[in-house]
């Protein structure tokens, strides 16, 4: 759900704002548990999706990853 959403969003900011840059938001414990897997980095690297990775409880940024 969340990758169609983000191919959506990004499709509308190619056409509306070309020079803006969408990062999907994931929460630190998500990205350490479900990213460390060899499959879905790949997956991430093929449709090309940008993170931001966030430690929610204290609503700081970790990480940005193109």
């Amino acid at each position: 759900e969340a990758l169609g959403q983000y191919d959506i969003y990004r499709s509308f900011i190619e056409l509306l704002e070309p020079d803006r840059k969408l990062y999907l938001a994931i929460n630190d414990k998500v990205y350490a548990g479900l990213f460390s897997l060899k499959a879905i980095q790949m997956i991430r690297r093929r449709y090309e999706i940008a993170l931001v990775v966030v430690k929610i409880e204290t609503e700081e940024v970790i990480e940005w990853i193109d």
